[in-house]
């Protein structure tokens, strides 16, 4: 009878490890996932300010051209 109880102990335990594990990588891949949408989304801003700043120079230079 104690065996019996220590044997499905044991297995709780080995079962509660294991959904700990995968509670933790659901976890941290979540984060991974966060952290790389947050990069693309900040990598977004700064090439469409790259292209405003772009545009800018070059109706600044077209204006140049056309008053020399």
């Amino acid at each position: 009878m104690i065996l019996a109880v220590l044997r499905i102990g044991y297995r709780v335990y080995l079962l509660s490890m294991i959904c700990y594990k995968y509670i933790m990588d659901l976890t941290t891949d979540g984060v991974v996932i966060t952290n790389d949408i947050k990069f693309v989304q900040n990598s977004k801003e700064k090439l469409i300010i790259s292209n405003k700043d772009e545009d800018k120079e070059s109706k600044e230079m077209a204006i140049m051209t056309i008053r020399n």
